[in-house]
């Protein structure tokens, strides 16, 4: 009997020892589908083709005053200028854009048979820039050339040029330029 023991004792080790046969396919769990991402293809953002307010159809009328020797009576008077209607763009400076039109001296044919006629432009004289505070509009020029010095009764016409067109704007109450020196009888 002990020997049928370690017989089956044996006979049990060899059994748990051997290798259980393989199935023929493993079963396995699927993975899940896989799914791709969709690729990232950036759309381009158009760049601006400009970045100005597309322009005002606003205009303002405007008076240019210039000389007229038929109208003016005495040409050394403030009171031989007179006002040309023109139209210019609403813009936030109307006084400066006013002051530029007026020294291109752009007189038409009709208004020179008129009586109008200007110094202006003159090649080296130029608006600087405009300040108005408290009434009190101020005109910086620049005038290497002298255009604006000598001769009294000249000078009382170009001044009056400047400051009839400047006055009509009713912030404006007195006219000074800059330098000093200019416009100077």
């Amino acid at each position: 009997m002990r020997q049928t023991g370690i017989c089956l004792v044996l006979l049990m080790l060899v059994v748990a020892c051997v290798p259980v046969a393989p199935t023929p396919y493993p079963t396995y769990t699927p993975c899940p589908t896989y799914t791709p991402y969709p690729t990232y293809t950036p759309v381009p953002t158009p760049m601006p083709t400009s970045t100005r307010v597309p322009a005002t159809t606003a205009r303002n009328t405007v008076a240019l005053y210039y000389y007229n020797g038929i109208e003016g009576g005495d040409p050394c008077s403030p009171d031989s200028v007179f006002p040309i209607e023109r139209e210019i763009p609403a813009t936030t400076t109307p006084i400066q854009d006013t002051i530029r039109l007026l020294i291109e001296g752009n007189l038409t044919e009709e208004e020179r048979a008129a009586g109008f006629s200007t110094e202006f432009p003159h090649p080296q004289f130029e608006l600087l820039g405009t300040t108005l505070e408290d009434g009190i509009l101020t005109l910086e020029f620049s005038d290497p050339a002298q255009f604006t010095v000598g001769g009294s009764c000249r000078i009382l016409v170009l001044r009056a040029q400047f400051e009839k067109t400047a006055k009509q704007f009713v912030e404006v109450e007195e006219v000074r330029y800059e330098p000093e020196f200019l416009l100077q009888p």
